[in-house]
């Protein structure tokens, strides 16, 4: 899984949504150049958040597993 990170700017009040944490540095980054004159404001916090969100791969291989384990079941209450 994907692990989510939140940039919060308390003293503009505004908060990123969940994202990857090289994108949460770049937002921080990007905001901190935009409102604040590349300047480190004061509150500002990067936290763990949000749901963590499954890769493709991730969701394929769990798929796998539980069509396996499913024809698996099956095959003995026919057999």
């Amino acid at each position: 899984m994907i692990k989510r990170h939140v940039y919060r700017c308390e003293r503009c009040r505004l908060s990123t949504p969940p994202l990857p944490l090289h994108r949460v540095h770049a937002e921080r980054q990007r905001h901190r150049d935009e409102f604040h004159g590349g300047l480190v404001p004061d509150g500002e916090t990067i936290t763990t958040g949000g749901r963590s969100e499954r890769t493709s791969t991730e969701r394929w291989v769990v798929a796998l597993v539980l069509t396996a384990l499913l024809i698996s079941i099956l095959a003995r209450l026919i057999g």
